[in-house]
């Protein structure tokens, strides 16, 4: 959870942003509260302040917002200073009528500073969920990847971006996968929401992209049609 913190105030600090600072906090509080609800009662969105506060009434509203007040203010330097911190995070499972379990404990311990001068090269603490490092089994070459979602990458550009297949009322490549394979329908109907944000993940790369969907959703048309238009396909088992 400190993590989520520190990286927030390093925001701030470099751009000037509050906003910045507001949602890596409730990026983290929200895992707190999935945590201490034993579910994802909180979903992950694009605004992780907005998902957790549309839960509660006007009144609950605002003593989180006067929670979130004293997080910006309040020294996280030291171990004791943390100490101090975690019954203001507490307050917040409170107004969920949630309670401490091993799960959050856990998840509020102290942790050392881990330097954060690079985030903005896309750097970022391994602990973070979300951030992993995959190591090459022949000659050791290790590779960053930073999964998030098409909204948090807008504007952004990375030397490498990998698309991954996505779920909402129905897969998302797989319905638009004429359109991915130069040979799209007369009408875009209810897929154009869908097109628009594909494009703004496609466009994210500097030099290779890739998407990644299950082999069962692109039979041989379909890997024959992206191939005349320049695609290489990879199967991974």
């Amino acid at each position: 959870m400190i993590d989520y913190i520190r990286i927030g105030r390093f925001e701030f600090e470099e751009n000037g942003e509050s906003c910045a600072f507001v949602e890596w906090s409730a990026k983290g509080i929200r895992r707190l509260i999935n945590r201490a609800a034993n579910q994802n009662l909180i979903a992950a969105t694009s605004n992780s302040f907005t998902a957790i506060t549309k839960r509660l009434s006007e009144e609950k509203k605002l003593a989180i917002r006067e929670i979130f007040l004293k997080l910006s203010t309040s020294s996280i330097s030291t171990e004791e200073e943390w100490k101090q911190i975690i019954p203001i995070l507490e307050d917040i499972l409170k107004e969920f009528e949630l309670t401490v379990n091993d799960k959050t404990k856990k998840f509020l311990l102290w942790t050392n500073e881990t330097v954060l001068s690079d985030i903005d090269q896309g750097t970022m603490p391994q602990a973070l969920p979300n951030h992993y490092v995959y190591q090459e089994k022949e000659g050791g070459r290790c590779v960053d990847l930073e999964f998030g979602s098409i909204h948090s990458v807008k504007g952004r550009t990375h030397l490498a971006t990998l698309v991954l297949e996505t779920y909402l009322r129905t897969h998302n490549m797989r319905a638009i996968l004429k359109n991915l394979c130069a040979n799209p329908p007369r009408s875009y109907g209810s897929n154009q929401s869908r097109l628009k944000c594909q494009y703004v993940a496609m466009t994210r790369a500097k030099a290779l992209l890739c998407l990644a969907m299950p082999k069962e959703f692109v039979d041989i048309t379909a890997q024959e049609l992206l191939q005349k238009i320049g695609w290489t396909i990879k199967i991974v088992e």
